[in-house]
């Protein structure tokens, strides 16, 4: 059973793309993730995992997430091969996202609704001359 569950932060602006071959929208983003224990110095360390969402998953993510926020998220941890531009072999980790859930944790506001926020309170404030 291939099976991971990750609570963390995004890290970066989420953008859905929309692949021309598969026509199916996809996300890719990376997750920070605080280890449970410290090192010997009592300091936490952070972990960064790369994960990608599908569909109507990479959507709500994107939707309702921004960076910074909290996110649970399970999945897949999936693995590939490649060679660098110096010909050494490396492995890509990756959790492919089956499922995203919220944290509890205060909203973030993503930037659309930011900006609406923005408009609506310059529209209520703006007072018309005489």
């Amino acid at each position: 059973m291939n099976t991971i569950t990750v609570l963390g932060r995004i890290c970066n602006d989420l953008e859905v793309v929309q692949l021309q071959n598969a026509k199916k929208d996809v996300l890719h983003f990376r997750i920070a993730v605080q280890r449970t224990y410290p090192d010997k110095n009592k300091e936490y360390i952070t972990d960064f995992f790369n994960a990608t969402a599908w569909g109507t998953t990479a959507n709500f993510i994107a939707k309702n997430f921004a960076k910074g926020a909290m996110i649970l998220i399970t999945g897949e941890l999936q693995t590939s091969d490649y060679e660098d531009d110096e010909g050494i072999e490396r492995t890509w980790y990756d959790i492919s996202i089956n499922s995203a859930y919220f944290t509890g944790e205060k909203a973030i506001i993503t930037k659309n609704e930011q900006r609406e926020n923005d408009n609506t309170y310059r529209k209520r404030t703006t007072r018309k001359s005489k």
